[in-house]
């Protein structure tokens, strides 16, 4: 259930992200948003990251694993449904297995049985795992995300995440000398951004021009940085 539950938001919060940095990746959607939500969200709330949150809500809520997965190739070049479309079945079948633990008390439910009969050939019996299926579950998760990230990163975000955690280092624990902060970067992620642009993101946010209003809270920078 973690395992799943996990991917799924990690799927929408890097919709999010990405529609956050580039809003013109929505500039041809059809999305309605009634202006009554419009109105309360301007004078309080970063627009930009209320708009990527309200899209990204509106074209994931209620979808499959692979129709998010779809959405987030359109967005980012991906092309991971089709250069993964046999462990993206795997894993839509694997989302099935946790509805059936979540919804009904861990007995195989008629979609799971029809989508996977080989492994669960009668609706009602118990769902019953072993180890090696859970180690399966984690491997499909990172292997499928660490495909889409590398195109997210390599399309849209560039250095944007890295200098983001960098800024709250800053911030939040006063971390100031560019090369601490690529030392500290680089236990966590493979680093692009260089002491320059470190330099310029100190600049920028000591004399408040910063263009990437995305926060961390202290949980989520120390979930990524110890």
């Amino acid at each position: 259930m973690s395992f799943v539950t996990a991917f799924e938001c990690y799927l929408a919060e890097l919709l999010e992200r990405l529609i956050y940095l580039k809003p013109s990746l929505v500039a041809d959607s059809d999305l309605q948003i009634p202006a009554k939500d419009l109105a309360e969200a301007v004078p309080t709330a970063d627009i930009k990251r209320w708009l990527a949150a309200k899209v990204t809500d509106k074209y994931l809520r209620n979808k499959t694993h692979a129709a998010m997965i779809s959405r987030l190739d359109t967005f980012c070049k991906a092309g991971v449904s089709k250069s993964m479309a046999a462990d993206i079945e795997e894993w839509s079948r694997w989302s099935l297995v946790r509805n059936s633990i979540v919804h009904t008390s861990r007995q195989v439910t008629p979609e799971l049985s029809k989508s996977w009969a080989a492994r669960f050939p009668a609706a009602g019996d118990p769902v019953v795992l072993v180890n090696k299926e859970l180690a399966r579950i984690h491997h499909l998760a990172l292997k499928i995300a660490e495909a889409i990230d590398v195109r997210a990163v390599s399309t849209v975000i560039h250095k944007r995440d890295e200098l983001l955690i960098a800024r709250e280092l800053f911030i939040q624990r006063g971390i100031s000398e560019a090369n601490v902060l690529k030392a500290t970067l680089g236990g966590v992620m493979r680093v692009t951004v260089t002491r320059i642009d470190l330099q310029k993101m100190l600049a920028d946010q000591r004399r408040g021009k910063q263009p990437d209003g995305w926060a961390l809270s202290m949980r989520d920078l120390a979930n990524m940085v110890a």
